[in-house]
């Protein structure tokens, strides 16, 4: 894929984090309130493909074993130094937001946009560099 395509996918996601960031902040603004989540509910209609893929660490990712849960998505490429960087830590700092309940709820998963370049060595790289390793699963393939 592109450098552009991929920085274009990455743009997309962080627009897409803001209101997972937003959700994020909500939920744990409520945690202990007694106030639910409010939001809207998810259209109709949409799932989650089902893959197998493995993550930067060796472990297998299953979309079947996602089920029932938030699944942030966003698409990143270990050599970006622009977007790339801002997304993941926007993961990171969301999901720190939650509470321990709220949090083993949800998922992130950052699919790769260039196989070519995102070697296990390089995700392990990247998710350790901003501050994502053990919160963001780095899918390779």
């Amino acid at each position: 894929m592109p450098r552009r395509y991929a920085l274009a996918l990455a743009a997309i996601g962080a627009v897409a984090l803001m209101g997972a960031g937003f959700a994020a902040q909500r939920l744990a603004g409520s945690e202990g309130s007694g106030r639910a989540y409010r939001g809207s509910p998810a259209p109709a209609g949409i799932s989650l493909p089902a893959f197998t893929l493995r993550d930067e660490s060796g472990g297998t990712v299953r979309s079947a074993e996602l089920d029932g849960k938030v699944v942030l998505v966003t698409f990143l490429e270990t050599q970006c130094e622009e977007s790339c960087p801002i997304v993941a830590r926007q993961i990171g700092q969301a999901l720190r937001r939650l509470g321990a309940s709220e949090r083993r709820g949800v998922t992130a998963l950052a699919f790769s946009t260039h196989p070519g370049d995102d070697t296990p060595e390089a995700a392990r790289a990247f998710v350790r560099r901003h501050q994502v390793d053990g919160e963001l699963h780095y899918l390779i393939g």
